[in-house]
């Protein structure tokens, strides 16, 4: 451990060693944990995930937080990128990221696109209602974060916002990118994360090309809010 982390850190471990399938025990003893911690090595993390390793088996099935840990811990988080698409659970990410670093800048990402865009250009859709189109999306996006800091940060201090037209893993990744991240919060819902992981999801895709840690937040419970 680095010496830093012992002057700074008190805290004391315990270790276990059982006998017996090993998803099988890690699920088990992560059920009464608060955050289930994965080491992804190498630079094929997605494509070990996709081909049935235990770290993506993990994901899919534990039912815990899940913290892909990607770079050696140098100092806490202090820079959180929490992608919403205004579900109810876009809250619970937001919250997250202040519970997991009260002192981190937090930035909040939504992708738009607009659906079915190359069919409403055969279908004579003029370049200027299509830009129309997402400008007025991107603006009800910016009074929807509005409503998300107003209800999970506080006083919102340390929290900006960036709404962008793009594919949303690739927006996602560019912002990590131009922030200098070092965390990115993201949910997956029940226990779907194989299958997600499969059809090419924006879960997957951050996962395979951010560099930086990557915390999986499952959503076990119906939201208690809807920004939608």
């Amino acid at each position: 451990m680095d010496r830093r982390h012992q002057q700074k850190d008190s805290r004391s471990g315990d270790a276990c060693v059982k006998t017996g399938r090993v998803l099988d025990e890690i699920v088990a003893a992560s059920e009464t944990a608060d955050l289930l911690v994965l080491g992804a090595h190498g630079t094929n993390f997605l494509r070990s995930l996709i081909i049935g390793t235990t770290a993506e088996r993990l994901l899919r099935m534990c039912t815990r937080p899940v913290l892909v840990v990607k770079n050696p811990p140098l100092a806490e988080y202090g820079r959180i990128i929490v992608p919403v698409d205004f579900s109810g659970y876009s809250a619970t990410t937001v919250e997250m990221a202040g519970r997991i670093s009260p002192n981190a800048c937090i930035t909040i990402v939504h992708a738009c696109r607009v659906p079915f865009e190359g069919t409403l250009q055969i279908a004579g859709a003029s370049d200027a209602s299509i830009r129309n189109y997402c400008e007025a999306e991107q603006q009800d996006a910016v009074k929807k974060i509005a409503g998300l800091i107003q209800d999970c940060c506080g006083d919102g201090r340390r929290v900006s916002y960036m709404v962008e037209v793009g594919d949303a893993a690739r927006v996602i990744l560019a912002k990590e990118q131009e922030f200098a991240a070092d965390l990115i919060i993201m949910g997956k819902r029940g226990q779907s994360m194989v299958e997600e992981l499969f059809l090419g999801s924006v879960t997957s895709h951050v996962l395979a090309g951010s560099t930086c840690d990557i915390l999986v937040i499952p959503y076990t419970e119906a939201p208690a809010r809807s920004y939608s």
